[in-house]
């Protein structure tokens, strides 16, 4: 089975956001959502999010989990906001998953070692560790480790699609 994907692009932190979705149970993850920050003023503002709330509402789909694809340096995850405001719509607490990759014996624990950042603080949230195995709806998942643009970096493969 392959997977509907929807990317959506917010402009102000240059980031993308995407949905996959299983049209069979119209069942989605959420992949890497953000809050929008202006760096000027440094406020941060929910439109990204809540334009993902009402896209996913729009569909009449059932959020099942939310994926980062690491622990983001540079934007400011909405996943906590995201997963309160299904939680509290759908009465049921979609997890986190937050990519994280085993440092080396011996190498110095960094900010990024230390889980969960202040905007995962009171979340359902949990590692997503290398070949692990889940579903979206139907479809089968399984998280990949990719370190790259951060150490802790996954990807997740989906229905047979990255």
């Amino acid at each position: 089975m392959t997977p509907t994907i929807y990317g959506m692009f917010e402009s102000m932190t240059g980031t993308w956001q995407y949905i996959v979705v299983d049209t069979l149970t119209m069942t989605a993850a959420i992949v890497d959502p953000v809050l929008d920050y202006n760096p000027n003023s440094q406020e941060l503002f929910d439109q990204a999010a809540n334009s993902l709330i009402i896209f996913i509402k729009g569909l009449g789909l059932k959020v099942d989990r939310i994926l980062e694809t690491h622990v983001p340096e540079d934007h400011i995850s909405a996943a906590s906001y995201l997963q309160r405001w299904f939680a509290c719509d759908q009465g049921y607490i979609p997890p986190i998953y937050l990519g994280c990759h085993p440092r080396e014996p011996g190498t110095p624990s960094t900010q990024q070692d230390q889980f969960p950042r202040e905007e995962y603080r009171g979340s359902v949230w949990r590692t997503a560790t290398d070949e692990e195995e889940f579903n979206v709806g139907e479809l089968k998942g399984t998280v990949i480790h990719l370190p790259g643009h951060s150490p802790h970096h996954v990807g997740y493969k989906i229905g047979g699609t990255f």
